[in-house]
Formats: structure tokens, C-alpha cells, sequence
């Protein structure tokens, strides 16, 4: 924000344009915070307190404090007449503390002190609403509005993904070459595809041969990037690898031990 330049030796005289260039100096900066809500006159905010209750066409509202088009006032508590079908907005009330007028060089007094406040007023209802109404959100409210909650971005993507496909399991790819799941405590081979595109799956398998075909992937779920070859273990510990093919979507393991293979990846579908 624009500043004062008071590096300059000599007794610079303090004079009211100082005071107002300050003023508007600190004003700019509170807009400026401000400014990515787009504040306008029915978008204004209040900050604090201000609850506005009805009895009959007596309007009150606590004390608190709001943001009308930018400008932060301070709100006493007080009531107002609402006619009926009229509604209540806040508004600017200005005003001036007369008891502590200054008189200038020139021997005049002046007001001074000017008292800046946010106050209802009766209006008639329009729409679309082109004041601050008397309901106005609350700051954190518009905050809230106006930002992303990442968990709600977690629980819509979870809602939007779609659930394991088992191998063997009806309507699935099925098992081929004598390929079966472990069991036991072990889950079933698996595979997903999630809102990004990427496939995940975990296999858990035994009973097949070496370099023959456990299962296919289905269309929509082969590699984008060709034909992959992940690492796998075996569980007697002896290396191995998986490979899936880009074309045919063959998931063939390759191992020289015994007994199951385990593999666990991902991959950007086609």
C-alpha cells in the first residue's frame, strides 16, 4: 500500500493532506484484501454481531460490525420503524462528534471528527437486490462459499470411482491356465480404474505356470503406453515380474520359484 516517505531529515510538517493520504492509504489495503470476494452492495458482508430480529414493524439489530461495499463500520445496537411490504438494508450513516470541533488557523471551527457507521434503513424490495440487505451473510460464510473444502473433493471423487472388479468373479475377466487366487488371507486379484484414468490393481495368485496367461484386462482398462512389466515377488521370496500386454490386455506372469506371486501397480489406461 502507498506509505508515507518520512526517511528525509529536516521536521517534515505534518499537515491534513498527510493524514488523508495515510487514510487512503490504509483504505486501498483493506479493499484490496477484499477485492477477490468482488464486493458490491448486495454482496456485502457482515463481519460480526448485527443479528436483526422483528417485532411487529420494529426492526432491532445487536451491535457488530459489517462490510458495506468494502468499508468496514462499526454497528450500535438500535431499532427502526419498517412499514409494511418494506424491507431494511444497511446503510453509510455519517455524522460528526461536535464537542470535539477544531478550530484552524484561520480562527474558524469546523467539524472534524467524522463518526462513520453502519445503520438499517427501510427500503422497498427489489429484485434483483441492489443494497446490503438486512440478512447479509456472514464473512465466513462468503469464505466458505468462495473456497474449495478438500474433503469434499475427496468424497466426490470417492463417489464418483467405481468399485474393485474381482477377477473370477461373475461378470469379470475369469481365471485362465489353472490360475487361481491365493485365499486365505489374502484378497482377491483385483482392478480398478479411477476418475483420472489410472488403473490400480494388486494380484495375489498361484497354481499357473510359468509364462502363461492368468487373466485379461478388459477394453478400457489396457495400458496407454504399450506393453509394462512390473516386479513381482514369489512367496517362496525368488523374483518375478508381471507383464501386461498393451494390445491384448494379457496379464502373463514370469517367475523361475514356487508358489504364488504377488504384484501390486498402476498405469495410465489408453
Amino acid at each position: 500500500m502507498d506509505k508515507l516517505d518520512t526517511s528525509n531529515d529536516g521536521g517534515m510538517p505534518l499537515e491534513l493532506d498527510d493524514i488523508e493520504w495515510m487514510d487512503a492509504a490504509y483504505r486501498d489495503a483493506w479493499y484490496g484484501l477484499i477485492s477477490a470476494f468482488g464486493i458490491t452492495a448486495p454482496t456485502s458482508f457482515k463481519l460480526s454481531g448485527c443479528v436483526v430480529t422483528k417485532n411487529g414493524t420494529i426492526w432491532t439489530t445487536t451491535a457488530g460490525y459489517i462490510c458495506l461495499e468494502g468499508e468496514v463500520l462499526k454497528v450500535d445496537a438500535h431499532s427502526i420503524s419498517v412499514s409494511n411490504f418494506y424491507t431494511a438494508k444497511w446503510v453509510l450513516d455519517i455524522s460528526y462528534d461536535i464537542s470535539n470541533n477544531e478550530q484552524f488557523f484561520n480562527t474558524n471551527n469546523y467539524d472534524t471528527y467524522q463518526i462513520r457507521r453502519g445503520k438499517l434503513a427501510q427500503t422497498a424490495f427489489t429484485m434483483p437486490i441492489n443494497y446490503m440487505p438486512y440478512n447479509a451473510k456472514y464473512l465466513t460464510d462468503v469464505i466458505k462459499a468462495a473456497t474449495v473444502d478438500m474433503a469434499d473433493i475427496k468424497n466426490s471423487i470417492a463417489a464418483m470411482e467405481e468399485d474393485w472388479h474381482e477377477v473370477g468373479g461373475i461378470g469379470e475377466p475369469a481365471f485362465q491356465n489353472s490360475w487361481a487366487n491365493v485365499g486365505g488371507n489374502f484378497p482377491n486379484a483385483r482392478f480398478k480404474k479411477d476418475v483420472f484414468g489410472w488403473v490400480h490393481f494388486q494380484i495375489y495368485i498361484t497354481g499357473g505356470l510359468d509364462s502363461t496367461v492368468a487373466f485379461t484386462f478388459p477394453a478400457g482398462y489396457l495400458p496407454a503406453d504399450g506393453s509394462i512389466l512390473y516386479p513381482a515377488v514369489l512367496f517362496d521370496k525368488s523374483s518375478a515380474y508381471i507383464g501386461i500386454s498393451g494390445s491384448s490386455g494379457n496379464i502373463t506372469p514370469n517367475f523361475s520359484g514356487t508358489g504364488g506371486i504377488t504384484c501390486i501397480g498402476s498405469f495410465k489406461a489408453a
